[in-house]
């Protein structure tokens, strides 16, 4: 059934932005900033429904090694752009292969996406599901919809628990106090 989600290229993986480190490598720990407490199950892994952007734009994420500047900024523009108060809870981190690979088949890509003062920043995207097979008829929206949900399942079954904000970094970003970017590095 996974069959259907393999559709679509990934080559754009192989690309890097200019001011980014290059190719996201299998390796590499990504991390996933959550805002919403409302995304985490009491047990500490994500709802379903936290991954939900994967199919719709994109989840953004920044690499372990980016720095705490990068980190402190991507939690400021967030909760700047916010119509309503918001602060972060929790970050998953993972593997880049975790996500990448389900049973030896591709599940997502997973991009070198620098952006402006976060040049470890590096984006999750799912395939577009269109057929059964890669030559084969088109699928219904229904089964579109059920092949979705049954990757989003899959991915949270490898993300595994969220740690909370205060125990990332030495409680870096689990400080409401840490309003500016000048905290000393």
């Amino acid at each position: 059934m996974l069959d259907a989600l393999q559709q679509g290229g990934f080559g754009c993986e192989s690309c890097s932005e200019p001011a980014g480190p290059g190719q996201v490598e299998d390796a590499e720990v990504l991390c996933f900033l959550l805002f919403d407490p409302q995304q985490v199950f009491d047990d500490g892994t994500l709802r379903p429904t936290a991954m939900n952007q994967v199919d719709f734009g994109g989840i953004s994420t920044l690499r372990e090694a980016a720095d705490d500047t990068e980190f402190l900024l991507t939690v400021k523009e967030i909760t700047a752009n916010s119509e309503a108060e918001r602060r972060l809870y929790g970050i998953a981190q993972f593997a880049a292969a975790s996500v990448r690979y389900h049973d030896g088949l591709r599940l997502l890509g997973v991009y070198d996406t620098s952006l402006q003062g976060k040049p470890h920043h590096a984006d999750l995207i799912a395939p577009v599901v269109a057929r059964d097979v890669e030559v084969g008829p088109p699928i219904s929206k229904g089964r579109r919809e059920t092949l979705r949900k049954k990757r989003l399942l899959r991915l949270n079954e490898k993300l595994g628990k969220v740690f909370l904000a205060s125990e990332f970094r030495d409680g870096l970003l689990g400080n409401p106090s840490h309003d500016s970017l000048d905290r000393p590095g």
